[in-house]
């Protein structure tokens, strides 16, 4: 159950880490997320209709013909509203601002009248006219702008949207409000609290107002990183509430009734068969369509002076604005390096709402639940294979979340975020790795711990690299066993006192487990006096018979020169007698759940612990069985001692006497 929860646990953790962090400290991952939008655009191949959006276009070209823009009169629009209207479009917007009267401002008429007076009346003396000269200049500076007939073009299209601008950073109130407050929407307190608004306005003069079909918002927000990706559905000023420029265009040309408008802040906007996704703030994410002029422009001078074919626009949506530079009409997008004009950013929503491109940005339980399924998956295959195998497998798992999010983005226009599931699958694959570093640095320790007092260094470390070998529950393998003990302990312990007993079995044990580690051999267990020991297990030796004969002569000589130093001391001396034992035998840890130990258990192990005894009964030193002998009898020296009745043995066993290792 550990196995399977530690991953989860870890997984889940840095997940919802992970989660939390970026919730708390948004700048860590939402410009990276945009820039992830922004190339997912630039990537897409599934292209929505938009033959029926046409940009009117004030571009060089135009400026070029008709002189300087500020000198435009409004005569010119209203000539292109009369045209386009006689080619029955099915609406017009025009994403210019006319907050002023089209006639000269008063300042410059005081200062005709200042200056001008003078020679106005000299003249009408001259004529024989008698008037004021300050009514005259008055009258007819004030008369030189083409308001009613644009007006009268706007009235007679009855399919005309002008701009109205919210200003945040300025208290500034221009055009006719009173007027623009007829078009502004009626919201609850509650709905109008999440939208984007401003303390200034700017809408159009009360002369050209009293024509238009709508007017709406041309305010276009930008994102933290500056791109415009975004349009703000309303917008509010004060207690009015104005629609934006490109939805009020989307509400006339498909005829939908405004009233029947749904707002669910943070959800969507609803009305008739379309359902918005929107923001917040209510703000719709623009589908655009591709980069700068991609729609099709028109010169503004070619429509004024209608060198268009009879019939292009008929049907079209038409929308004036300019891409000259000189007007400061061009704004950053995600599609293009170059600047995207306002009217063609306002096209692009609008196409986006025309063909219900509507872009969906799942909530925050499916990006939460994208978090924690990369998580869980990268914990486990961090946990559970090799670290090169599992980080491979992970880099394709990212590849494929990868391709997914840009799959489900062309086809179901599905915007699933990629960095903090990135995020999240970075740091759990670390998380996983370090955890697992550190219990693999455990387990190391505890087997050093296990094996340094039985098995030699170097043992110790070939099976800390490969702890596979030590198989929980035992395997099967050949072996061969050692046992030593010591003759006459029980005796001689009671002779002597506790402390001295311990004194020289320290010395006698440490002696000889310096030889059995030396020789490879590993300390099984001490029982009492004796000594187990095991030749070939953990780390196999294919000589690991020889290694225990060897091991039993060394133990030998080491005793001999045990007794001098004892001797010496006037401590008490004692001899000892060794058996060893080769063959299969299962090896492992073996006990119980609360506690294990490795060790050696069957037939030859039971063997070598009774033939140990017989040392006794035929007065020698080491006695080896017949396996034994037949694997080492070309490097010993023996002595066949027979066929022996061993304990607990049906059928006799042959010993021999080993009684050197012959020199090579």
């Amino acid at each position: 159950m550990k196995r399977i929860f530690t991953p989860l646990f870890l997984a889940i953790f840095c997940g919802l880490f992970i989660f939390i962090i970026t919730s708390v400290f948004i700048y860590l991952y939402y410009p990276l997320e945009l820039k992830t939008y922004d190339l997912r655009i630039f990537l897409r191949t599934k292209k929505l209709p938009f033959d029926n959006i046409v940009i009117v276009d004030i571009d060089d070209y135009s400026i070029q013909k008709l002189g300087r823009f500020r000198n435009w009169p409004r005569w010119y629009y209203a000539s292109v509203v009369d045209y386009l209207t006689e080619e029955k479009v099915k609406m017009i917007g025009i994403d210019m601002l006319f907050v002023q009267p089209d006639t000269i401002s008063h300042s410059l008429i005081n200062i005709y009248q200042e200056k001008k007076e003078k020679e106005v009346k000299e003249e009408l003396q001259k004529r024989g006219i008698r008037a004021n000269s300050k009514e005259i200049i008055d009258i007819v500076l004030k008369n030189l702008g083409f308001d009613e007939e644009l007006k009268t073009s706007i009235k007679k299209s009855r399919r005309v949207v002008l701009p109205l601008a919210i200003i945040k950073s300025s208290d500034v109130k221009e055009g006719d409000l009173k007027s623009a407050r007829k078009f502004s929407y009626k919201f609850s307190y509650k709905i109008r609290s999440y939208l984007p608004q401003g303390d200034g306005i700017a809408a159009p003069t009360k002369t050209l107002i009293e024509g238009v079909k709508d007017i709406g918002v041309v305010n276009t927000d930008s994102d933290i990183d500056g791109l415009i990706r975004k349009i703000p559905l309303f917008y509010k000023y004060r207690n009015e509430t104005y629609p934006s420029f490109s939805f009020i265009i989307f509400l006339h040309s498909l005829r939908l009734d405004a009233k029947k408008i749904k707002i669910i802040p943070n959800k969507y906007v609803s009305i008739g068969k379309y359902r918005i996704p929107v923001d917040k703030e209510v703000r719709m994410l623009i589908n655009f369509l591709g980069r700068p002029f991609s729609f099709r422009y028109i010169s503004f001078y070619d429509v004024l002076t209608k060198r268009v074919g009879s019939g292009f626009f008929k049907g079209k949506i038409v929308l004036i604005g300019s891409s000259a530079v000189a007007l400061s009409d061009l704004k950053p997008t995600p599609v293009s390096r170059n600047l995207m004009p306002g009217a063609e950013i306002h096209a692009n929503g609008l196409y986006t709402l025309m063909n219900k491109g509507f872009i969906n940005y799942p909530g925050i339980p499916v990006t939460l639940l994208l978090i924690l399924t990369l998580s869980i998956i990268t914990s486990y295959l961090a946990s559970k294979l090799k670290p090169w195998l599992s980080l491979i497998l992970i880099i394709i798992v990212f590849i494929g979340f990868l391709f997914t999010c840009d799959i489900l983005f062309d086809i179901k226009n599905i915007w699933l975020e990629i960095i903090r599931p990135s995020y999240a699958l970075v740091f759990t694959y670390l998380v996983a790795i370090g955890y697992r570093y550190a219990i693999s640095e455990r387990s190391k320790r505890e087997l050093r711990k296990m094996f340094d007092r039985y098995v030699s260094k170097e043992v110790v470390e070939k099976i800390i690299s490969n702890p596979l070998q030590l198989k929980l529950g035992g395997e099967r393998i050949d072996i061969t066993v050692l046992f030593s003990d010591i003759r006459g302990f029980t005796s001689m312990s009671e002779s002597m006192q506790p402390e001295a007993v311990v004194s020289i079995l320290n010395d006698y044990l440490t002696t000889m487990t310096d030889i059995i580690l030396g020789c490879g051999g590993t300390i099984d267990k001490f029982i009492g006096d004796a000594i187990m020991a095991v030749f070939g297990a953990p780390v196999p030796y294919e000589d690991h018979t020889y290694r225990a004969a060897k091991a039993a002569v060394e133990m030998r000589k080491a005793l001999k020169k045990l007794w001098e130093k004892w001797e010496m001391e006037g401590k008490h001396t004692f001899d000892i007698g060794i058996g060893i034992s080769s063959g299969e035998a299962i090896v492992g840890n073996i006990g119980s759940e609360r506690r294990t130990e490795y060790t050696a258990i069957g037939d030859i192990v039971n063997l070598g612990a009774r033939i140990e005894p017989l040392n006794k009964e035929f007065n020698t030193h080491i006695l080896i069985t017949e396996s034994v002998y037949e694997r080492i009898a070309s490097k010993v020296e023996t002595i066949e001692i027979g066929e022996i009745h061993v304990r607990g043995k049906k059928q006799k066993v042959r010993l021999y006497e080993l009684t050197g290792i012959k020199e090579e």
